[in-house]
């Protein structure tokens, strides 16, 4: 009797000892490389109507078709242009080609979206931005780089026709007179550049912790003699790993109106998204559209 009760915990100890061991992580073992490039353009949705691409769509990348998830307020995984400066969308997963000579041969169907990427855009980390038309060949893109609207920042584009201003402070007292944000007057290559009259950006390069900052941002007078019309009034997090952009359109059904867009991007190695799904409530401006008066 009493080697039974010695026989039962070791047997116990010694069975959970090998569960322990089986869900032991091997620390020798290499994270999976990515098979997305590690630069090129990303791709996100801001449109002030709701409307959207569909997703996932399908990408040639290399030798073989992968997902690529275009979507609101996260930008999508990178992809590399084809040699011609086009990147084409597939609804549905093309066959891969076994070999490069029937990639030639290869029957394609008709991709549900081409979009042409300027070369300035196509090798560098870059972030396209895609305006949902009523048919995808009706889709409007601008392109930016992220190294000019980096992470450690608060940006916003105003791609309305009239000027905005901004106030910051990092207490709640605000200054006297704001950063005017002049109205968007549309490029030919259709690219968005630091320092453009129609952006603004607040970028902490020192702090190493984020950083509260309270700003309010303003449209001009309804009426004649008025005061300016307080379109958002809110407070950010810089934060040195994260990128907040507000894009400003005037709202596609009230004519006096702003619909003001958010997205969020972090650097990213792999080519995946970096910020899908784990936005901070504090760290960015509420997204969707502002108040209307």
């Amino acid at each position: 009797m009493k080697s039974t009760w010695l026989y039962l915990p070791l047997a116990c100890f010694l069975l959970v000892g090998n569960v322990l061991t089986a869900q032991t992580p091997d620390l020798g073992q290499k994270e999976e490389e990515s098979p997305y490039p590690t630069t090129g353009p990303r791709f996100v949705v801001c449109s002030p109507t709701g409307s959207t691409v569909k997703s996932p769509l399908y990408v040639k990348i290399d030798q073989e078709y992968l997902p690529v998830r275009i979507s609101p307020r996260f930008p999508s995984e990178r992809v590399t242009p084809e040699p011609d400066g086009t990147v084409r969308f597939y609804e549905n997963k093309p066959p891969t080609p076994k070999e490069a000579k029937e990639a030639d041969k290869e029957k394609l169907p008709p991709p549900y979206m081409v979009i042409r990427i300027p070369r300035e855009y196509a090798r560098v980390r870059s972030i396209c931005i895609v305006i949902p038309g009523n048919k995808p060949d009706q889709n409007q893109c601008f392109f930016l780089r992220e190294s000019e609207f980096p992470t450690g920042g608060f940006h916003v584009i105003n791609f309305s026709p009239t000027p905005l201003e901004i106030f910051c402070s990092l207490t709640r007292d605000m200054p006297e007179k704001g950063v005017s944000i002049a109205p968007y007057h549309r490029k030919e290559d259709n690219s968005i550049k630091q320092g453009d009259p129609n952006t603004f950006s607040y970028v902490d390069k020192e702090s190493t912790k984020p950083v509260a900052v309270n700003y309010a941002l303003y449209g001009p007078p309804l009426v004649e003699n008025g005061g300016p019309l307080p379109l958002r009034m809110s407070r950010f997090m810089v934060n040195k790993n994260q990128a907040d952009i507000n894009v400003v359109v005037r709202h596609p059904k009230i004519s006096y109106a702003y619909s003001i867009i958010s997205l969020q991007y972090a650097p990213d190695s792999a080519g995946k998204p970096a910020l899908q799904g784990q936005p901070s409530p504090r760290s960015a401006p509420r997204p969707g559209p502002s108040r209307t008066r």
